[in-house]
């Protein structure tokens, strides 16, 4: 099962100047904990987002208790972060799945109407 998390750190909440303290060193233990996930498979790709403190990777589990496990774990919840986490499939799959979909309901269409 793949996920797509995308983490902001809110910038509107102020953190405090003991933590901003800190910054340099839990950025460091992110950028540690996301090599170690690589290392492993669990981290297929992985980017900083240009617009804003955050990032946004590609987990690779086998469970959601997996996930949660990942999730918690990271030491970015050290930031008042929000996190987005989203399944996410193959591109081939998704339009195989999506085309499928349609024509199933433009069959369901053409037989109700054909019952009028």
């Amino acid at each position: 099962m793949q996920f797509l998390v995308v983490e902001k750190v809110s910038t509107e909440t102020a953190i405090t100047p003991e933590l901003y303290a800190q910054v340099p060193e839990i950025v460091q233990a992110i950028g540690d904990y996301n090599a170690a996930l690589t290392k492993q498979g669990k981290v297929k790709a992985s980017w900083n987002l240009a617009d804003g403190p955050g990032g946004a990777f590609v987990l690779d589990v086998e469970s959601g208790e997996e996930l949660e496990r990942i999730l918690l774990g990271s030491p970015s919840n050290a930031f008042p972060i929000t996190r987005e986490v989203h399944p996410v499939t193959g591109v081939a799959s998704g339009v195989s799945a999506i085309a499928s979909t349609v024509r199933e309901a433009i069959a369901h269409q053409k037989a109700m109407q054909a019952h009028r």
